[in-house]
């Protein structure tokens, strides 16, 4: 009977540390404070201390001892550091309050515990799995017991090492944050805007004083501004942070909620955007904060632009809650209008389109008309673009009967009589034939239907893709069913452009079959956007009011789809849509990439694309793994002259 005690006692002494470990979390961490906290934490510092004097009472009785390269105590050292790791955290705990001096100990307390840990952890882990499945082994395999205990020094030595330099430089002066959601870095469109604030603007920033958000957006506002310190100005752009429980005044003034948000300020006017005031709440935000910010700024620091959606045609804007069904709608183009300044308006018969645009009119916008413009309509759109008016026209070939596929013959001097005799006389002609491609384009039906979905990185040189074409490959650009456009013959005194191509092979498909029959369809390079501008360098518009005298500002696109509700969905798209709307506003200047959360920048490597790259990692590495180790084991058993069975 002693006996059979004596060895459940001898098999209980593993699990003792373990359970002990378990209910000091659980009294220390998990449940502190509670009824059972204190009983819990005795429990396990009496099972840890317990499985110390037991290690020590069958050390003699025990001559697996003689393997371990740690002498005689080698079995029970993981006891030990355990019983020192109990001791050195409520050493922590009691030193938490103590002021530091010369000698931080409560910090050089939490490191030991955690030292000693993982230490012991680590050794316990490897000789004691190593001695509990020979402990019904008539004879003890010391060589296996020696290689776990070698095994398990050298890893805990390792985590030592990781543990002790982690505390060496986190008391060092030092900051490196490689963090995923690490804040935005400013984008040149926000800085343009903070250059151009004609009314100086205030940020205020309401966060703690020790808030870790705080520093990150301190980070983010010095770069932006060009600042130094907590608070700077720049210009017209100010910035300042404050604590609403240290200044009620200011945020009473300001109407701030709470700490965590940043509030923008332009006369009496005000713009909030929440962040959060910790790490956790303000994780999503800060991904996207230039994007977020750069949105504010815009709405508060500029004057509202004017932008003229033409109706009573069958265009795209009319069918944006119907359409949105299918996906052709302009829901989503009309937001992103109005996120970039544009306050949209419709303009009809009944808001003066047959006698003249709007003198408030920044931009007239023409989607995709399915009904043709009376005489009248197009004179006016003519004499507003005569008077430097801006236009953008999505033009689309699917369906018969449209306004863009008549074919009049714009006869000089003569009046237009369709649209596409309006935009030939600026030097565009339209091609109402759907154009194909079966080398390059996107999977949407997995049919030969797809073969209309054209993708494009084909952008050239012009301000308003610019940057696109600097980073192309990164900005697939969509087209569904597009027509082609053409260079002209355009007014003296005007430069046309084509800003986008289509990619070789492309063909116009005549009777939408989407396979390529030869004879008339020919292979080539479409065009599938073109621009028209003063060729002249003109004098700057005031933004926020019509501009006279500079010229017709033309850009077309040859299909409709790229700002519809399903493809707009795609970056490229959205980026070509708000470089359009940037570089009608803002004539010669060069394109802006507008900012965007760090989950859209990542670079994606395909198979097709850089394949060294893409195999590399998916089977270059396990490879070399796997051979490391073969090597490895062959080579220790040719040195051993046996396996290691």
């Amino acid at each position: 009977m002693m006996r059979t005690s004596m060895r459940w006692l001898a098999i209980m002494r593993f699990g003792m540390a373990p359970a002990g470990g378990l209910a000091l979390l659980l009294g220390e961490r998990l449940l502190p404070g509670g009824v059972l906290a204190p009983y819990l934490t005795g429990l396990g510092v009496l099972l840890v201390l317990g499985a110390l004097a037991l290690e020590l009472l069958y050390l003699r009785r025990d001559g697996s001892w003689k393997a371990f390269p740690m002498g005689s105590l080698g079995p029970v050292i993981p006891h030990v550091l355990f019983a020192l790791a109990v001791g050195f955290y409520f050493a922590a705990a009691a030193l938490i309050n103590r002021p530091a001096g010369m000698v931080d100990w409560h910090s050089l307390a939490g490191w030991g515990w955690m030292l000693c840990l993982l230490g012991g952890a680590v050794l316990f882990c490897f000789t004691g799995l190593a001695r509990v499945s020979q402990s019904r082994l008539p004879h003890r395999d010391l060589r296996r017991l020696s290689h776990a205990a070698s095994a398990g020094v050298s890893l805990a030595l390792l985590l030592a090492l990781l543990v002790t330099l982690n505390f060496i430089f986190s008391k060092l002066p030092w900051e490196w944050n490689v963090a995923y959601f690490k804040t935005t870095r400013p984008s040149e469109a926000t800085r343009e805007v903070v250059e151009g604030l004609e009314d100086p603007v205030e940020v205020t920033a309401f966060f703690t004083g020790n808030s870790s958000v705080a520093d990150l957006l301190r980070g983010y506002f010095r770069e932006l501004g060009g600042m130094a310190g907590e608070d700077g100005n720049y210009g017209n752009f100010q910035v300042r942070f404050a604590d609403v429980d240290l200044n009620p005044t200011l945020a009473e003034q300001y109407k701030a909620r709470g700490n965590g948000w940043v509030i923008l300020r332009r006369r009496e006017t005000t713009q909030t955007l929440f962040v959060g005031e910790t790490i956790d709440r303000a994780r999503g935000a800060l991904r996207k904060f230039d994007q977020s910010f750069f949105g504010k700024l815009v709405e508060i620091s500029r004057e509202k632009l004017a932008a003229y959606l033409t109706v009573g045609h069958g265009e795209r804007n009319e069918q944006a809650a119907g359409g949105g069904k299918q996906g052709i709608g302009f829901g989503k183009f009309q937001a992103l209008l109005r996120a970039r300044n544009f306050q949209t308006k419709t303009l009809g018969l009944s808001e003066g389109s047959g006698e003249k645009i709007p003198a408030d009119a920044n931009l007239v916008i023409i989607a995709a008309p399915s009904e043709p413009f009376l005489p009248i309509e197009l004179e006016a759109l003519q004499r507003y673009l005569d008077g430097g008016g801006k236009l953008l026209v999505f033009l689309e070939p699917r369906e018969k009967g449209r306004e863009a596929a008549a074919s009049g013959a714009a006869k000089s001097g003569a009046p237009p009589a369709s649209l596409n005799d309006l935009l030939s006389s600026y030097g565009i002609r339209y091609r109402p034939v759907s154009q194909a491609n079966d080398r390059m384009y996107g999977r949407r039906t997995f049919t030969k239907a797809d073969h209309s979905l054209l993708v494009t990185v084909g952008y050239q040189r012009h301000a308003s893709v610019n940057k696109l074409r600097q980073a192309a490959n990164q900005y697939p650009f969509f087209l569904l069913g597009s027509g082609a456009l053409e260079k002209g013959t355009a007014k003296p005194g005007l430069s046309v452009s084509t800003t986008i191509r289509g990619m070789p092979g492309t063909w116009g498909d005549l009777n939408r079959n989407f396979r390529f029959d030869g004879g008339n369809e020919k292979r080539g390079i479409p065009g599938l956007a073109m621009a028209v501008e003063p060729a002249k360098k003109q004098k700057k518009p005031v933004l926020g009011k019509a501009a006279t005298g500079s010229g017709p500002t033309i850009l077309a696109f040859a299909d409709a789809d790229i700002a519809s509700d399903l493809l707009i969905r795609n970056r490229a798209n959205k980026v070509v849509m708000e470089n359009a709307l940037r570089w009608l506003t803002h004539p010669g200047k060069a394109s802006v990439v507008y900012p965007a959360s760090e989950e859209d920048v990542r670079i994606v490597h395909a198979k097709g694309d850089d394949w060294l790259w893409f195999y590399l990692p998916v089977a270059g590495v396990p490879c070399l793994v796997l051979g490391l180790g073969f090597w490895r084991v062959r080579t220790r058993r040719r040195s051993t002259g046996k396996s290691d069975e």
